[in-house]
């Protein structure tokens, strides 16, 4: 048998062992103060059912087969085994735990920055936007993200990004882009800019350039500071919390989600914040805000919703998308959802109908000109203009078409 330590902010709080038969036992015992691990398990002397543990140490690791392969190839490891991959990737990953060897469990932790170049940073963009297969991982970085996008991982401290090597917490996710779009990195940083604009929660974000190389600069909201030192916050996907396998994240429902995340305590305010984030989804004509990119954040004794991230319109691209990934009242075509639509949602979710309506409709008022005012102040990258200009005036368009229909 093998094992891994979980430990939480070098606390150790469970254990994940593998059998020689490849069976994965996860158990995460009671204690004092340690971290909710998740919604859809409590601590517990009894392992956790094999089904919602795979769905949970699933949703840590990369979607892609080709990254995983491409992971495990540089290891020496299997790319079917997912305690494998924590087993070489498992120091950093989304949300307070790491997966600690049990070879490793006694020693002390280590913590190594390697300073990066902005010159580094754009090869390792380069590598993502034109090289099939090719690793997220540099030599030395330990930490997993989960997802299909290509991305990594890095430390920024006084200005200087590093590489996070052994157990050193990473900051920020650097990600090139959808290369099939157009200006992908940029949109994705304006969308979510607009919904800050419009006093939505969400992650940190900047729109820059690596020697050339364009990429959208995700801070992480799992990781503070204080006195010096990068804390890990708590936090798990909606697939985790809803024992979704990460490849079935467009199977998740809201009323599915909305009672999970009531079953596990959640304030009416949280409940309306999920909402709100499938709302503006609709709203922006954002086609993939799935389960997987709605995330809460866990205490022992709280839960809320993380700030929304991966939200990227898809308007002004050069495809369309028909509908949304998680439907409003059971519809999912962006042009076909109504008042009645959102007022199902509201009955779904055990909320005022006319509350729900008025959210909607004041975000559709509130997007367009936030949009704009985003847009604009990206105008110093030498942005593509027209594709930024067509995605606003269809942003609008969609908005007062909502409006109508509301």
């Amino acid at each position: 048998m093998k094992r891994l330590h979980l430990v939480s902010n070098d606390r150790e709080i469970g254990h994940l062992d593998q059998d020689d038969g490849g069976t994965l036992r996860l158990l995460t015992p009671p204690a004092d103060d340690a971290p909710r691990l998740s919604l859809a398990f409590s601590p517990s002397e009894r392992p956790v059912r094999p089904r919602v543990a795979r769905a949970w140490i699933e949703g840590l690791l990369p979607d892609s087969d080709q990254v995983r392969e491409a992971i495990a190839r540089r290891h020496g490891v299997s790319s079917n085994s997912p305690f494998a991959l924590l087993e070489v990737i498992g120091r950093d990953c989304p949300g307070a735990v790491q997966f600690i060897p049990a070879s490793h469990i006694d020693e002390p932790r280590e913590d190594q920055l390697v300073p990066i170049s902005d010159a580094q940073i754009a090869i390792r963009l380069r590598a993502l936007r034109t090289g099939r297969g090719a690793s997220w991982l540099a030599d030395g970085e330990h930490w997993s993200l989960g997802g299909a996008q290509g991305k990594f991982a890095l430390r920024r401290e006084n200005g200087q990004w590093y590489e996070a090597h052994g157990d050193a917490a990473t900051t920020h996710i650097i990600k090139p882009g959808i290369t099939e779009l157009n200006s992908q990195a940029l949109m994705e940083h304006v969308s979510l800019r607009t919904l800050d604009l419009a006093g939505v929660a969400v992650a940190s974000t900047a729109f820059t350039r690596f020697a050339g190389e364009p990429a959208i600069v995700v801070e992480r909201y799992d990781r503070i500071r204080e006195a010096g030192a990068v804390y890990r916050v708590h936090q798990e996907d909606l697939c985790q919390a809803t024992s979704t396998l990460p490849w079935s994240k467009y199977s998740v429902t809201a009323p599915q989600a909305i009672r999970v995340l009531r079953g596990g305590g959640a304030s009416e305010g949280v409940v309306l914040r999920t909402l709100d984030a499938i709302l503006v989804n609709w709203l922006l004509g954002a086609p993939d805000g799935h389960a997987k990119n709605l995330s809460v954040l866990l205490t022992p004794n709280d839960m809320d919703l993380a700030p929304l991230y991966d939200v990227s319109t898809g308007f002004g691209q050069n495809q369309r998308y028909p509908q949304m990934a998680i439907g409003i009242g059971g519809e999912k075509r962006f042009d076909r959802v109504t008042g009645t639509h959102v007022k199902r949602l509201a009955r779904d979710a055990d909320v005022s109908e006319d509350i729900l309506v008025g959210r909607a409709a004041l975000l559709a008022a509130l997007l367009p000109p936030a949009f704009q005012r985003a847009a604009e102040e990206q105008a110093v990258h030498g942005i593509d203009h027209d594709t930024v200009m067509r995605a606003a005036e269809e942003l609008a368009a969609h908005c007062s078409r909502a409006i109508e229909r509301l």
